[in-house]
């Protein structure tokens, strides 16, 4: 969010950007597409929070640095995007945004867009510092001890959450309220906290209410459990297992899922980060930072490390590879092939050294 008032862009003012018109069949159809008197190709587009925009559609250059070996190499290249020429926030004018990049899982994001040209991998990944910040990469990263889930078909980035464990132990709840037949978890770096669906959230409230409450003032602040404490919550709450379809796992340790509200004559306030949901549970922005969070579309799967993100990322250009099962490769059927060459002449060798001292026997006895 900015304080200030961001200006217009003005296309006039660029020499290479111009209006998609409305006779573009690829892009100026479907719901919410119009037209302008200008002949211009239009979207309104109607925010969860009250907010609205109207743009119009340009195409425009994006430049990019790509990282190969310890060299940059700048590239550039047009992709389509929307321009707004009018918006109402649904709150004060500080809130309003300067702009929103289009990651969505569907063909006019921009990460779709620059993939289908080969620009980059099919793939992105973003790392958010604890204490904001962070970086966001157009490529495949280069970071061992991913753990991947396999994404739930769909527009949004959803995977198959299975069961929640807190200190090892089971949370009480119906595998199938997280099911992909629910729509699944979410994982939006979009949402601030983190959501659970209502039949779930009470048993892992619960659960950890229990462990917890020897050493904490309880009560409930604005939707969500909060704890009033003079130690260190850091000690005293439990880790946190998410499971996910594959056999991956999300921990979160207690920084990763409290938020800190103030401190009073030496006791602290917190808060869950964790919101009833009716709808479906979201992994927000919380939970995910000090991680790297790779969206690998190629492969349709969601995978994430722990990581500090105040560090570089290592990058590859290349596209990601196959999890589908491969056939041996050629190399190891050469292998086969050449070990067993090297075989069949060693006991060709062995029966011509055997021939040899049989005729060599013959000859000394007929010589005798």
């Amino acid at each position: 969010m900015l304080e200030v008032h961001p200006s217009f862009f003005d296309p006039s003012t660029s020499p290479t950007s111009g209006f998609i018109p409305c006779s573009d069949d690829q892009i100026c159809t479907g719901v919410g597409i119009g037209c302008s008197a200008q002949n211009h190709c239009t979207y309104t587009h109607q925010y969860k929070d009250g907010s609205w925009a109207l743009v119009d559609y340009l195409t425009d250059l994006i430049h990019l640095g790509k990282n190969v070996g310890t060299s940059t190499i700048n590239t550039s290249t047009p992709i389509t995007f929307g321009c707004a020429t009018h918006r109402q926030s649904a709150e004060s004018h500080t809130a309003i945004l300067d702009g929103v990049l289009g990651l969505g899982n569907n063909q006019m994001s921009a990460v779709n867009q620059l993939a289908a040209k080969g620009v980059i991998p099919f793939v992105f990944a973003h790392c958010f510092k604890r204490t904001g910040g962070g970086s966001f990469v157009l490529g495949q990263v280069v970071q061992p001890n991913i753990m991947y889930t396999p994404m739930v078909p769909g527009a949004n980035y959803r995977v198959e959450l299975q069961s929640i464990y807190i200190t090892e132990q089971p949370v009480p709840i119906d595998p199938q309220l997280f099911g992909a037949n629910n729509g699944g978890t979410l994982i939006d770096s979009g949402t601030t906290m983190g959501y659970i669906v209502m039949e779930a959230y009470d048993p892992f409230v619960n659960a950890i209410n229990q462990i917890v409450s020897n050493n904490v003032y309880i009560y409930n602040g604005e939707g969500r459990q909060c704890y009033a404490s003079s130690s260190s919550v850091f000690t005293i709450f439990p880790s946190i297992r998410l499971n996910f379809a594959g056999g991956a796992s999300m921990i979160l340790q207690p920084i990763d899922y409290l938020v800190h509200q103030d401190s009073v004559d030496g006791t602290s306030h917190w808060c869950l980060g964790f919101f009833k949901s009716e709808k479906m549970s979201v992994l927000g922005d919380l939970l995910l930072k000090d991680k790297i969070v790779v969206y690998d579309l190629t492969n349709q799967r969601i995978g994430w490390t722990d990581y500090d993100c105040s560090q570089p990322i290592d990058v590859s250009i290349r596209k990601p590879s196959s999890t589908k099962r491969h056939h041996p490769s050629r190399h190891f059927h050469w292998t086969i092939i050449l070990l067993f060459s090297v075989l069949s002449i060693l006991f060709l060798l062995l029966l011509l050294l055997a021939v040899l001292a049989c005729l060599n026997y013959v000859q000394q006895h007929m010589l005798e």
